[in-house]
């Protein structure tokens, strides 16, 4: 697959229901554990365990938190 089709493919997955989004993994259990990586916030700091995360940019798709207690960044 040439990289611009894959770009465009991965923007549409994003405009993806919950549901769609775990219908597309159902032939290939790898692409589903993609999808949802890139959709699911973590719960809390896996440095200080705080539970005050904010959305802090995107990077390749992947939502980015900063944590509110410790200052220390993350990747969904």
């Amino acid at each position: 697959m040439r990289q611009r089709e894959l770009r465009r493919l991965q923007a549409q997955l994003v405009e993806l229901t919950l549901h769609q989004r775990s219908g597309v993994g159902a032939a290939e259990p790898s692409v589903q554990r993609w999808v949802l990586a890139r959709h699911q916030s973590p719960s809390a700091c896996p440095h200080c365990q705080s539970r005050h995360l904010v959305r802090n940019g995107q990077a390749h798709g992947f939502q980015h938190f900063r944590c509110r207690g410790c200052g220390v960044t993350l990747t969904a």
